[in-house]
Formats: C-alpha cells, sequence, structure tokens
C-alpha cells in the first residue's frame, strides 16, 4: 500500500531487518509477523504507530523447563514502532479454549515475514466453525465497550471513533455470514447505502490526514447506523464460544517445536 494510512515502506525495512536480531538476541525463531494495528488495513492517522505482532517458537529445552518462562516479547522501538512477540504455545493455548484472537491477528494485516512451512498449519486452524461465534462476541463487546459513555452528537477522536465503526462493521458480518471474514474495509461496506458508504470513506479518508486525537467532523449518518446496530447485534443470538479438541493443536505446537526448535 502507499496511502498514508498504511505501512511506511522504511517502517517495513527496519521491522524485516529487526527480525533475525530478535532471533539471535533471543534464541527463538519466528513463524509469522504481521501489522496487526490500524495500518494493517490502511486505516492508519499520520501519527499511529506501527504495531508490529509476531510469533514465535523456543529451543526444546525452553518448554522443559520446571518454571516456564515469559511468553512475550516486548519491543517498544520507538514512539513511531512497536514490537510484540507471542510464544506459539500461548497463541494455540488461547485457540484452544475458543479464544482465537492472537491467532487472527497474525492472521490478518500486512505481512512482514511468513515461514510458510510453520505457520500453514496454524492458520489452518483459523475457519468459520472455530472462530464465528467467539469473535462476533468479541467485536461487538468491544464496541459496546468503547461506545457506552458517548453521548449523540458528543466529540470522539479519530482512533476511537474509527475502532467503534471497524469492530461494527466485523462483527455485523459474523452476525451475518458464515465465511470467513475478509480483510480491509471495501468488502465489509459492500450492500450498505451509497450515503452511508460514502460517508464512511469519507471518515476514512480524513483519518488518514489527522493525527488520532483530532476529532472526527459530524458524520450523523453514521452515527444512526451505529446505534442501529448495536442494537440489532445486542439480539443475536450465536453458539457460546467452546474449545475445540485438544488433540490438533498438541500436534501443531509438537511439530513446531522438533522442527523449529
Amino acid at each position: 500500500m502507499s496511502d498514508a494510512g498504511a505501512v511506511d515502506p522504511k517502517i517495513c525495512q527496519i521491522v524485516r531487518q529487526s527480525l533475525p536480531q530478535i532471533e539471535s538476541a533471543f534464541g527463538v525463531r519466528i513463524l509469522r509477523a504481521t501489522e496487526a494495528g490500524p495500518r494493517g488495513y490502511g486505516a492508519g492517522s499520520l501519527d499511529t504507530p506501527h504495531d508490529v505482532q509476531f510469533a514465535y517458537v523456543r529451543k526444546v529445552d525452553w518448554y522443559l523447563r520446571l518454571t516456564p518462562g515469559a511468553e512475550k516479547i516486548s519491543l517498544p522501538v520507538s514512539p513511531e514502532l512497536n514490537m510484540t512477540g507471542s510464544d506459539i504455545r500461548g497463541v494455540l493455548r488461547s485457540a484452544q479454549s475458543g479464544d482465537f484472537e492472537a491467532l487472527l491477528n497474525l492472521a490478518q494485516g500486512d505481512v512482514y515475514f511468513d515461514r510458510p512451512e510453520g505457520w500453514s498449519e496454524c492458520a489452518g486452524l483459523i475457519t468459520p466453525e472455530n472462530t464465528r461465534a467467539s469473535d462476533f462476541l468479541r467485536l461487538r463487546n468491544r464496541a459496546v465497550t468503547r461506545s457506552r459513555s458517548w453521548g449523540f452528537g458528543t466529540d470522539q477522536d479519530f482512533a476511537e471513533f474509527f475502532d467503534v465503526v471497524y469492530c461494527l462493521l466485523r462483527a455485523r458480518w459474523r452476525a451475518d455470514r458464515s465465511d470467513s471474514l475478509p480483510e480491509g474495509i471495501a468488502p465489509l461496506i459492500e450492500g450498505l447505502e451509497d450515503d452511508l458508504r460514502a460517508d464512511i470513506h469519507k471518515l476514512l479518508n480524513a483519518k488518514r490526514e489527522k493525527a488520532e486525537t483530532a476529532v472526527v467532523p459530524p458524520l450523523p449518518r453514521i452515527q444512526i447506523f451505529m446505534d442501529s446496530e448495536m442494537q440489532r447485534l445486542a439480539d443475536v443470538s450465536m453458539p457460546a464460544p467452546a474449545g475445540v479438541a485438544s488433540e490438533p493443536f498438541d500436534q501443531i505446537f509438537s511439530s513446531l517445536v522438533r522442527n523449529f526448535g
């Protein structure tokens, strides 16, 4: 991408140069690294930091310790760039319990690095059957929680306002469709009224040109849509998220440690 809201090519180069250094410094093998923040789907503001998420696997001996080590690597590189790594064991453990958020974050957004022979097994777990219910509840609840204190017509900043819009659009997709969640904004707003789609594009374009804390201009059509969708989605009943069989997760983790640890 080349627009202002997307990943900066200079940052991309820094990240790709940093990953081998991280592997060497921490004794890990990185499986995948992606841009997990708004820049990953082209919706960054001028000052939106790059949010790099990566998954890694450690050596066998690390997992055989009596006292487990940390499952995160946090590297606040600069105000413009944060890098956070997650041990694939923790990512798979969360997914097995029904929480696929970390796995989905790694699967979506612009990709800085991918080790196909390792990541493909993890990606195979991301099916609508495994993720639809839990992701719907997460997205809907995030939108409701973040907008709870708003009053109609009150000022909101771009970062918070667009986050709620994006969560609602994705929750709407999860509620109404059983296929995989798409990346980006365009597929999510297909089928909306022309005026509403135009306002969402206007919001996105304005966000790319402003700071995250800048005040969103009045967009009553979007606010009415948000209120309506929140009421509708509150009544959507989906099966409660449930953990899936542990055997596939155990097999994938074991394979990753044997092959890359």
